[in-house]
């Protein structure tokens, strides 16, 4: 029960991180605006719908993608992290130098 549990956790909070709706809520809002709230719920529940099987697709065709383009897991990660750091690079650049002119 406790793996079950602890499964679960890590399951919900990485689809959470991976979806972020408290930043994806405002888009859907000020894009669906015009909407009745009738149509906003329908709109909502097709997106969520589409969201659902692509995640599913995806975990379920992952490994197949990655065995026919001969790219492993760690590779992935690694490939991850230098994409994440040259994101990250310009921002922290940005803070250090706006601290070193105070």
């Amino acid at each position: 029960m406790n793996d079950a549990l602890s499964f679960g956790l890590l399951c919900f909070t990485s689809f959470f991180t991976l979806i972020n709706p408290l930043s994806s809520m405002p888009i859907f809002m000020t894009m669906t605006a015009e909407l009745s709230e009738k149509e906003r719920n329908r709109t909502a529940k097709k997106a969520t719908i589409v969201a659902l099987i692509t995640i599913i697709l995806f975990a379920l065709s992952g490994q197949l993608l990655f065995n026919f383009f001969g790219i492993s897991v760690n590779s992935f990660r690694i490939v991850g992290g230098v994409i994440l750091f040259f994101t990250a690079r310009p921002e922290s650049s940005k803070c250090l130098a706006k601290q070193a002119s105070m």
